[in-house]
């Protein structure tokens, strides 16, 4: 379940768009991401208790990333 609402949220912050189609296949880059991600940090040595941690983590930037680019367009066009 964490995975699934990840991919979604992961997905939804880099590609915004309105189609369906468009959103399917951002929760699937969502999935890899969120997967390549975690699977990267193992690989690196990060313990699997810490997993969660990290998962927090990528979620908060992907939920906080959308605003981060709206403000920065309003510094751009200011």
């Amino acid at each position: 379940m964490v995975v699934g609402l990840a991919s979604i949220i992961v997905g939804e912050a880099f590609i915004r768009k309105t189609k369906m189609m468009d959103q399917f296949i951002a929760v699937i880059i969502g999935a890899i991401c969120y997967r390549l991600l975690l699977t990267l940090a193992l690989q690196f040595g990060v313990k699997a208790s810490d997993l969660n941690l990290l998962s927090t983590f990528l979620v908060v930037v992907a939920i906080s990333l959308p605003q981060l680019r709206r403000k920065n367009r309003g510094k751009n066009n200011a």
